[in-house]
């Protein structure tokens, strides 16, 4: 026995080797099958399992090199921390691996991931507490290893085995009973792997490990425990690599239910192609009728989507449906004005069907769109709920339905010699309504982009003017007042030097007023630069520059503007109080040119994630669907400035007001806190 102990322990790292390359190989097969997309549960955890593999091949890989290292006389410290770590890294994704097959094999209670945070803090702890005992740093690593396998390794290795059991029954109510040995295997593998890999461990000065550990197996066997743990692992790699198998089958399963479903849906065909071929005349005729309705619809959906140009596709639209739908002798198309809150006539085609029943149709389609139901009416029955069809028909009223709900509806007016409708005419006319419905609904989207993108053209056109304009008044500016003054300066200056030797006192006299023009020109310099950009904004930031604008503005028109800072105020970035001082100084400006108001209220409320500025006054007002409607030949280019900045910042602008009312405007901005500080405290100065 002394010999064959001798052999092995001579052959140690070839089984180190084999050892973790079983696990290797095992971890990754797993790892490159999981990245097939399958539907059975047992899928989702198998990744953990293949990198449990990679990582504990590796450890064992390490520990077999540092044995090597030991033999030739070389230090393994840094080698065995490597290998402890990869070691704890895969007893880690094992755990993992195991709570989460747990779950889907249907654990129960207790829930399995409650182990996940417990076992590795009390490893974390027991780490610190035998670094804080053991001032040796490879005796405590050895020990960290035991206590890895102890804490980490067996309860990971027992919940697996479970969970393979337990998943077993899963696969026999899929009908997967082939591949239950495999599970069976896999599960006696961990069983085996979490006696002799983490019961029988190394060796430590506590029980269990001071008895049941691998050198002690050694002397009683006369070999080593690790060629067992290889032979584990060797089964362990088998029956995972076999389970794999399941996969495969899965696949060829789904591929065989939809080659069953085809073939299913090809006989089908054939015995619908078989009936059709023996249907009578009648049948014919009806299936011919249903040709030309499918025929209509797809020229209907053609033409529908050939154009984003709303009269037109609706020109063409109801052209089509005229006067290729048999029953149909005339139609019109009203569509909901939101600023008129009315139906409007878009087309009519032919006028000269709806100019008798003009009023009826009108009403019809006024009700349907009302209702958001088909209406029809006959001069026999009345008005109906689109479902009876005794007597002649006259007119079908049908509501359009888009995404953003009814925008308008159709109407369409039926020939005399089609007393009643067929069983198909309702649900095709439907259809067709539908089709248009989105149709109308994409060509207003394609028109507001257009406008919109129309609308910002000129917004920058008017950027760019009232940037040259403001470049014109600064140049304007400084020739007229500062360049003046400077020059009447550097004059008073030259003329002062021949006046200090003959005259003194007009010296003295003539320097005091170099002195307050050079003030004058001083004070028209910062006044300049106030007007550009405060140096509030950027020194105490947004509270003091509102409440300085405010002040400013209050003695400029002689009105009240009164500011509120509501919330704990902080500092924003640059751009988000750029953006909201910017805001207050237009609605200020519009205060003064437009509103006639005499009170003005700011309150800037610092939020959760939210700026908001409120700007109210008690001016004339307007009426803002028509300042800011979709018309482009418009002046309220400082509204739509707002609009656009606030939107920008991934902001919302709200415009309340009506004429005699006074208008509010609330501007809400996203912040996030990573965005703002804390800034002092001040006191509201004037307004």
């Amino acid at each position: 026995m002394e010999t064959v102990a001798a052999f092995f322990s001579s052959h140690i790292g070839h089984i180190y080797f084999v050892y973790g390359l079983a696990f290797f190989t095992m971890g990754l097969a797993v790892t490159l099958e999981s990245a097939r997309s399958s539907d059975l549960p047992l899928a989702r955890p198998m990744w953990y399992l293949g990198l449990f593999g990679l990582a504990h091949g590796a450890s064992e890989w390490a520990e077999m090199f540092n044995r090597l290292n030991v033999a030739a006389g070389i230090s393994t410290f840094a080698g065995d921390l490597v290998e402890v770590a990869l070691l704890v890294i895969s007893f880690t994704l094992l755990l993992v691996f195991a709570a989460k097959l747990a779950e889907t094999a249907g654990w129960g209670k207790p829930d399995p991931y409650l182990v996940l945070p417990i076992l590795p803090s009390l490893f974390g702890i027991g780490t610190g507490l035998l670094r804080f005992v053991l001032a040796d740093p490879e005796v405590w690593l050895a020990q960290v290893e035991v206590l890895g396998r102890y804490v980490l390794g067996l309860p990971a290795s027992l919940m697996a085995f479970w969970a393979l059991l337990l998943q077993r029954r899963a696969f026999n109510r899929q009908g997967l009973q082939g591949f239950g040995r495999y599970l069976t295997g896999a599960a006696v593998s961990f069983a085996a792997y979490a006696i002799l890999d983490q019961v029988i461990a190394g060796s430590t000065p506590f029980f269990p490990g001071s008895v049941i550990n691998a050198a002690n197996f050694l002397r009683l066997f006369g070999v080593p425990v690790q060629l067992f743990r290889a032979l584990t692992a060797m089964a362990m790699a088998f029956f995972f690599i076999r389970l794999l198998r399941v996969f495969e089958h899965e696949q060829r399963r789904q591929l065989d239910q939809a080659n069953a479903e085809r073939l299913a849906a090809q006989e089908q065909a054939l015995v619908a192609q078989q009936r059709a071929r023996h249907e009578t005349e009648a049948l014919n005729r009806e299936l011919e009728q249903a040709a030309r309705e499918l025929s209509v619809l797809f020229e209907t959906c053609r033409i529908l989507g050939t154009t984003l140009d709303l009269d037109t596709l609706l020109k063409e639209a109801i052209s089509k449906i005229t006067h290729t739908l048999e029953p149909v002798a005339g139609g019109m198309v009203l569509l909901f004005d939101p600023v008129r809150h009315a139906l409007d006539v878009k087309v009519v085609d032919p006028e000269a069907e709806f100019r008798k029943q003009w009023p009826q149709a009108q009403a019809i389609a006024e009700e349907a769109f009302q209702s958001g139901q088909t209406v029809i009416y006959s001069p026999d029955n009345g008005q109906g709920d689109g479902t009876a069809t005794d007597g002649p028909l006259r007119l079908i009223g049908m509501p359009l339905f888009a995404k953003s709900g009814c925008i308008g509806s159709l109407c369409l007016k039926t020939r005399s010699d089609y007393p009643h409708l067929s069983p198909t005419d309702m649900p095709l006319i439907e259809t067709l309504a539908g089709q248009l419905a989105i149709a109308v609904e994409n060509a207003q989207l394609y028109r507001t982009v257009q406008a919109k993108e129309e609308l910002r053209g000129q917004l920058l056109e008017r950027l760019v003017t009232a940037q040259e304009e403001e470049r014109k008044r600064i140049a304007r500016e400084l020739h007229d007042d500062t360049g003046q003054t400077l020059t009447a300066l550097s004059l008073g200056l030259g003329g002062l030097e021949e006046s200090l030797a003959v005259n003194p006192a007009q010296a003295r006299a003539r320097l005091a007023e170099l002195q307050s023009l050079t003030a004058r020109a001083i004070d028209d310099l910062y006044q300049l630069i106030a007007d550009l950009r405060p140096t509030l904004l950027d020194d105490l930031g947004l509270v003091a520059a509102l409440r300085w604008i405010a002040k400013r503005y209050a003695e400029r028109l002689a009105i009240s503007i009164q500011v509120d800072i509501i919330g704990e105020k902080r500092r924003l970035t640059p751009y988000i109080e750029t953006i909201l001082f910017r805001v207050a100084q237009e609605a200020l400006n519009n205060v003064a040119r437009h509103a006639q108001a005499k009170n003005v209220e700011i309150r800037l409320i610092f939020g959760q994630g939210t700026v908001t500025l409120r700007i109210s006054d008690n001016g004339v007002g307007f009426d803002p669907e028509a300042v800011l409607g979709e018309s482009l030949h418009r002046k309220a280019w400082g509204l739509l400035g707002i609009q656009e900045r606030v939107t920008l910042s991934g902001g919302r602008c709200q415009i309340d007001s009506a004429p005699g009312q006074g208008t509010r405007l609330n501007v809400q901005v996203p912040v996030s806190p990573a965005e703002v500080k804390h800034v002092e405290d001040s006191r509201v100065a004037g307004g």
